[in-house]
């Protein structure tokens, strides 16, 4: 997956060593993803867990945000 001037270098084996990069990018180049698959498809699920999101801290601040009538400067 990666050239040999990448995979030569002192950075590449530094993070090879303590992260397993190459397996890491194996693991995930081997993975069969259908056709009708691309960004747009995805978006739902982006869209989704962007409201989620809002929606679980939105509901936690309900417990802590105190509104005041005072203006910082």
């Amino acid at each position: 997956m990666f050239t040999k001037q990448i995979t030569d270098s002192k950075p590449y084996q530094w993070f090879e060593e303590r992260l397993e990069i190459q397996a890491l990018a194996d693991d995930v180049s081997s993975k069969y993803v259908p056709p009708h698959v691309n960004i747009f498809y995805c978006f739902g699920g982006i869209t989704l867990t962007c409201f989620l999101i809002q929606f679980a801290t939105g509901f936690a601040m309900t417990f802590y945000y105190h509104p005041t009538g005072h203006r910082s400067v």
